[in-house]
């Protein structure tokens, strides 16, 4: 019971409009409604310890803070979404599978994979990617810097990439983790061909380090704050963990699109152009609306295992051709 409501009741007892029974009786009932919350906040808070203590005791060097597992990898179908999305859309006409066929590949890269040959992966037919660029602070304030951020981003700006360096979002203090990002990926603006992403999925291993709505809502808003109205904002997303929390709605945010996780094959492993192929003729369609609630979908991770330049790693399709895929980002085709 509030303190507000406590008086109200106090005074009604005063004035004679309720007998101390009564009072009694509500503040024991405040009292039992109060107690599964504090007890839940009280289990959160031990557990929220006992990660972070863990957490903290992995770190060997402040370059070397990231328990991330290797990029993002937030697609992996339940036995539940794989059955109830297979084959349900093979009625798909032959626009729709030149559609689906229409498509820009990308990739994502980390530190994970090491020393990339970014004109080998340009001639595999490779237009854009997600480069790993931060992760943190924490909460006992350790930040992370993707150690080939640097580099990815200016090697593939120089082979010719669209770029989305991209944050990978914890369950703390969002102000820090927004003036972060931007002072190790926005420093020279958002210029021609580059946008931000947000890597918004479970933490692994340590769950309490896994952020909420409440903080995705808040990286968005203050990084809009900071950058202005342009350019587009992405958010990167499984279906899995956004169901897990009660799902997120984008709708209220401008310039801000969706990048859906959804591994169609598993762990199957192959040439990016074959797997999206192989999607498409069994019947699938990744860009659906039904999957997100109607909300439309811009980026496709369709898997984790894909071969690309001697390396294997996400690979993602992009909903349009060359010529959208620079407009859209600011690089206006030639």
């Amino acid at each position: 019971m509030n303190q507000e409501r406590f008086d109200d009741l106090t005074r009604a007892l005063a004035t004679g409009r309720i007998s101390r029974r009564h009072l009694l009786k509500a503040a024991a009932g405040a009292a039992v409604a109060a107690g599964p919350l504090l007890n839940q906040r009280e289990t959160e808070a031990a557990q929220q310890a006992a990660d972070l203590e863990r957490f903290y005791a992995g770190i060997k060097s402040d370059t070397q803070i990231e328990h991330e597992f290797g990029g993002m990898k937030a697609g992996i179908l339940t036995p539940e979404e794989f059955g109830a999305e297979q084959h349900a859309e093979r009625t798909a006409d032959e626009v729709i599978q030149r559609d689906l066929l229409d498509v820009v590949f990308g990739i994502d890269v980390s530190h994970w994979q090491g020393e990339l040959n970014w004109h080998r992966i340009w001639q595999q037919e490779f237009r854009f990617c997600g480069i790993k660029a931060t992760e943190g602070p924490y909460p006992n304030r350790k930040r992370y810097t993707d150690p080939y951020y640097a580099i990815n981003a200016r090697r593939s700006r120089e082979a010719g990439f669209v770029r989305f360096p991209y944050h990978f979002l914890v369950n703390a203090p969002i102000r820090e983790q927004v003036a972060h990002f931007l002072h190790v990926a926005g420093a020279g603006g958002w210029g021609r061909g580059q946008c931000p992403l947000i890597d918004f999925e479970a933490y692994p291993n340590f769950p309490s380090l896994s952020p909420k709505r409440d903080h995705l809502y808040g990286f968005i808003g203050q990084l809009r704050e900071r950058i202005g109205p342009d350019p587009l904002i992405f958010v990167y997303a499984g279906k899995s963990y956004t169901d897990s929390i009660g799902g997120i709605d984008l709708s209220t945010f401008d310039n801000v699109c969706l990048w859906d996780a959804a591994y169609y094959l598993g762990s199957k492993r192959g040439y990016a152009s074959a797997l999206w192929h192989e999607i498409v003729n069994a019947g699938y369609q990744p860009f659906a609306k039904a999957r997100w609630g109607q909300r439309s979908k811009k980026v496709s991770q369709f898997t984790s295992t894909a071969k690309v330049a001697g390396k294997r790693m996400d690979a993602d399709a992009w909903h349009g051709d060359l010529n959208d895929l620079r407009h859209v980002t600011g690089w206006q085709a030639a």
